[in-house]
Order: C-alpha cells, then sequence, then structure tokens
C-alpha cells in the first residue's frame, strides 16, 4: 500500500504532463473519478468507518496514557 508522501510524489511527477492536456480531456478525467468515487462509495465508507474507529481508538488509549496529542482533540 502506497503511503501519503508516495501518493504525493507520484502526483508531482505527473503534474508537467497534466498541465499539457487540453481541457475536455481534463475535464474528461475529473468525470471519470467523480464515477468511480460513486461507484466505489460503498467500499470508500466502510474503509473510513474502520479508519475513525482505529482513529477514536489511538485517542482513548493516548488519554488514558496522558499523550500531550490527546489533549488537542477538537472532535466529537
Amino acid at each position: 500500500m502506497k503511503t501519503t508522501l508516495d501518493i504525493l510524489k507520484d502526483a508531482k511527477a505527473v503534474k508537467r504532463v497534466l498541465f499539457s492536456l487540453d481541457t475536455e480531456t481534463k475535464n474528461n478525467a475529473l468525470l471519470k473519478m467523480a464515477d468511480a468515487l460513486i461507484e466505489n462509495q460503498k467500499e470508500i465508507l466502510e474503509a473510513n468507518a474502520k479508519d475513525l474507529e482505529k482513529a477514536k481508538s489511538y485517542y482513548l488509549q493516548s488519554i488514558e496514557q496522558g499523550d500531550t496529542i490527546a489533549r488537542t482533540y477538537l472532535g466529537n
């Protein structure tokens, strides 16, 4: 699985190519991405829920341990 840093590096690498594309091609790519998000919405939301549960668990553990980072949590 790629890390966020890997994804950002990949995005930077294709930046020049994307800037050279015409508007219609870029718009078509954006529409395809939107379609993919809609098609995979259930899986995306399920993965997001799992991530939120992990974050919540980490937050609760850090409170118990008195970690400073837990004190900066601003959520519900």
